[in-house]
């Protein structure tokens, strides 16, 4: 048994240090891989006021959000997409922002939702909370 090859037969991975993870999701076409690149993603001073750490998060789930682009469909029928965005490696770098996402989607989209396919007059909001413009 080599130091690669535990006992079981499965091959050891060796991971990248936690600052280089790799993020995929599963859809086609869909990645978060840019975000850790962009400047809201950066990490913030650890001396950084709560009101600043909460913008932050904020904006951290609004890029998430825009890269999904979550459709009134995607939370009615709990599809693909929308598990991935869940399932996203991207939500380890703030869990803040995981948690928004969570209940952006989960409580508000979808309690709303079965209501918005039959009532035309709550597509607005709908549409609002999908692309996150209200939280």
């Amino acid at each position: 048994m080599s130091p690669t090859q535990p006992a079981g037969g499965f091959q050891r991975v060796v991971k990248p240090a936690a600052s280089m993870i790799t993020l995929c999701t599963m859809s086609a076409g869909l990645s978060t891989s840019n975000l850790p690149r962009t400047d809201v993603f950066q990490r913030l001073r650890s001396d950084a006021p709560l009101e600043e750490r909460l913008a932050i998060s904020y904006q951290r789930a609004r890029a998430i959000a825009a890269q999904y682009a979550l459709s009134l469909d995607d939370v009615l029928n709990l599809t693909p997409k929308f598990w991935d965005l869940h399932m996203d490696n991207i939500v380890t770098l703030d869990s803040a922002a995981a948690t928004l996402l969570a209940i952006q989607y989960n409580l508000a989209a979808g309690t709303l939702a079965p209501f918005a396919k039959a009532r035309p007059e709550l597509r607005p909001l709908m549409d609002d909370i999908l692309k996150f413009d209200v939280s």
